[in-house]
């Protein structure tokens, strides 16, 4: 629908304002979405109260001022729960977003800065309610560290400018920290080690100068039973195949692309 196209079904009703002029209380409906929109209009912008609703079902309601999202919005599920609460500073997400399920546990606290992720994120799961993921940004890039929780061990990965730098590994039950491996530039630059479910380790692959690996040593229980040799294979299999990526966070159902955010909907704008 286009910020034309979204007036075409209004009904209007006029409101006299005495100190700003006209303010016109619109409420129109959308045949794609089939949403019911209530909306104040006032100077030629979208200022005030604003609603949509699906049957009698509040899906949204925030606050416009002269034109841009301003203040707490809100966000429902099909039960009338709370969805997601996020607060916009002129369009702009600023300070903690948060998510919840249908059920109204959190889900996820995210902080933005001027649209941009920035400080310390949480992530919560799904089947549990506890702790997953705390992930720290710096301008929407990736900074510090990203720490995932499991019922065995607390995996922690540092960051530095949206690369991964630095060693990686987790915590044991003991408190002991366990290397994975070494980082530089987003880049494996050290040996690489799997453990198994006991976080024992499974395999071990050795690095070349190069930077490549050229052997396995494979482990049963503290023993190695076979090394075998790989011809070199590119550091970036490893990268991904083993290690917290941030492609788990999608679940979310708030996210930026190319500078707008955008939360389960678009909002439409007048002119």
């Amino acid at each position: 629908m286009t910020k034309t196209q979204f007036f075409i079904y209004f009904i209007i009703f006029l409101v006299i304002d005495n100190s700003f002029g006209q303010t016109l209380k619109i409420t129109g409906y959308d045949d794609q979405t089939r949403r019911k929109y209530i909306a104040n209009y006032t100077d030629n912008y979208l200022n005030g109260q604003y609603y949509e609703y699906v049957g009698k079902k509040k899906v949204l309601e925030g606050y416009f001022s002269k034109g841009f999202k301003s203040g707490t919005w809100l966000y429902y599920h099909d039960n009338g729960k709370l969805a997601i609460e996020v607060n916009y500073d002129e369009n702009e997400l600023n300070g903690i977003a948060k998510e919840f399920d249908s059920k109204g546990r959190i889900r996820a606290k995210i902080s933005y800065k001027d649209n941009q992720r920035h400080g310390t994120c949480f992530i919560y799961s799904p089947k549990k309610d506890e702790l997953y993921l705390t992930i720290n940004y710096n301008k929407g890039e990736l900074e510090g560290e990203v720490i995932e929780n499991d019922e065995r061990s607390k995996t922690i990965i540092n960051y530095s400018k949206n690369k991964r730098n630095g060693a990686g590994g987790f915590i044991d039950a003991n408190g002991d920290f366990n290397k994975i491996t070494e980082y530089q530039d987003g880049k494996v630059v050290d040996d690489y080690i799997v453990y198994n479910l006991s976080l024992k380790p499974k395999e071990k692959y050795l690095i070349n100068p190069r930077g490549e690996f050229y052997k396995k040593i494979i482990y049963e229980g503290e023993q190695i039973v076979e090394e075998v040799l790989l011809g070199n294979i590119d550091t970036s299999f490893m990268y991904s195949k083993y290690m917290w990526e941030e492609e788990k966070v999608k679940f979310l159902l708030f996210y930026v692309e190319n500078g707008e955010s955008n939360i389960l909907a678009p909002i439409y704008y007048s002119e």
